[in-house]
């Protein structure tokens, strides 16, 4: 999730203007806004303009609405989120108290005024915008030339990076396929040392078909006695770091 726009009054109210960038944002959205508060977004709707000769032109407006919430609607499936309300701020196309919904999806702006942020608003939030800060388990989905890095919290697993090197399938003295086998995993090691802050995250999950997930481990230990105080990190956190079976190395693979 990104916040564009964060502006808190003393008394507690306040507006943030926010961009869902993941499905798992849509779901923190809904668990923040609550009937009462007010919602600004883009939407569309079809309005009728008249003519000079008294003919009237139908066509569709973008319009940006405020709503007064009354309800609201996670739709996993189509990820989006819907907001049902009054409207509080006329303009030339939709009158003051009209009631609406409005439709919000991935990477659109919405702006969010509540009288009251109080701390579970603002720390569900923060969490929306930093999983890394309550994220006590890493996993990392390994096979052939693939790795997919995420961050699991109680709601959500928050894609970090992904390493990917093509690997040859020929293999032979000449044809590269252990030196690419090397630089995938120097890659990977790379990732968990940049990505993976070891001060919050508890436990390194390392799952994936094959044995791929084992050969990397193996390597990576004797890469880092070999690295000294680079992968000190490393080796005083190994015993964080547990391999498991998986049916592949994307997200919707099966443990």
């Amino acid at each position: 999730m990104k916040v564009t726009e964060q502006n808190f009054e003393k008394d507690g109210g306040g507006v943030v203007t926010l961009i869902p960038e993941e499905a798992e944002d849509l779901w923190h959205i809904y668990n923040i806004v609550v009937r009462g508060d007010r919602i600004r977004a883009q939407t569309y709707r079809k309005v009728q303009r008249e003519g000079s000769l008294g003919s009237t032109q139908a066509f569709m407006k973008k319009l940006v609405l405020t709503l007064a919430v009354k309800s609201v609607e996670y739709d996993g499936k189509a990820n989006l989120i819907r907001f049902s309300g009054k409207n509080v701020c006329e303009n030339e196309f939709i009158r003051l108290g009209q009631f609406h919904t409005v439709e919000v999806e991935l990477n659109s702006n919405l702006s969010v005024m509540k009288s009251n942020w109080d701390f579970i608003s603002r720390d569900r939030l923060q969490q929306a915008v930093d999983a890394k800060r309550s994220a006590e388990v890493a996993a990392i989905l390994i096979d052939q030339g693939v790795a997919n890095f995420y961050l699991l919290t109680s709601c959500l697993a928050k894609e970090l990076c992904k390493v990917q090197v093509n690997i040859p399938k020929k293999r032979g003295l000449f044809s590269g396929h252990q030196k690419a086998i090397e630089r995938f995993f120097q890659q990977v090691m790379g990732a968990i040392q940049q990505h993976i802050d070891f001060s919050v995250v508890k436990c390194v999950l390392v799952a994936g078909p094959g044995f791929v997930r084992d050969d990397f481990l193996k390597w990576m230990w004797q890469e880092a006695q070999t690295k000294g105080q680079s992968a000190a990190s490393l080796l005083s956190n190994r015993g964080f770091f547990v391999s498991a079976r998986a049916s592949s190395a994307y997200k919707w693979a099966r443990l």
